[in-house]
């Protein structure tokens, strides 16, 4: 009798775990994995943008209120020669003050695509973050000064020189402007 009730423990026993072992859940579902979150890329900012100035030579094509610029650097001067040139040209030129220098840069404006006539636009320096306005000087002989009040068709274009006041030997941005916000952003280095 002691041997039956070893073997009907044993049996016991054995059916027990085959219960507890045969209860685990068993998944034929395939493994869902976390999606893992692939790194977007960082979109290049638009040429012309203020984080991706558009170079020297290349054509800033700005779009606003329904029409397209296009806006081309053609030559800049700056440093002690712009400054000499600028002072020699007119007495009455400004002067810059210690530490700034004229930045002279001669721009065509083209109105390609858009309805009705408009003018030429407006135009900003800025250097370090800090805007610097156009100066009215009197231009040394052979230099015609961006007449900014003229107005184009579509398929119209204009140049001509502008004259800005900057810090000496740094990095300058030339913005152009729509109702006085600037749009579009040209580098021009540091001599």
């Amino acid at each position: 009798m002691v041997l039956r009730k070893s073997i009907l423990v044993s049996v016991i026993v054995l059916v027990a775990v085959s219960i507890i072992g045969c209860s685990s859940e068993v998944s034929t579902k395939p493994t869902q994995q976390t999606p893992q979150a692939t790194p977007k890329p960082t979109p290049t900012p638009t040429k012309g943008s203020l984080e991706n100035p558009a170079d020297l030579g290349e054509t800033l094509i700005v779009k606003k209120m329904g029409k397209v610029f296009e806006i081309t650097v053609l030559d800049y001067l700056r440093g002690d020669q712009a400054t000499q040139k600028v002072l020699g040209a007119n007495m009455f030129n400004e002067e810059p003050v210690k530490g700034y220098e004229y930045l002279l840069v001669k721009v065509r404006v083209k109105y390609t695509e858009g309805e009705g006539s408009t003018y030429v636009g407006s135009f900003k320096a800025y250097v370090g973050g800090e805007g610097f306005d156009q100066k009215i000087i009197v231009w040394p002989q052979g230099m015609k000064d961006l007449d900014l009040f003229k107005k184009l068709l579509p398929g119209g274009q204009t140049d001509g020189w502008m004259a800005f006041i900057v810090p000496k030997g740094k990095e300058a941005l030339l913005a152009y402007e729509v109702l006085l916000e600037p749009v579009g952003f040209i580098k021009i280095p540091a001599n």
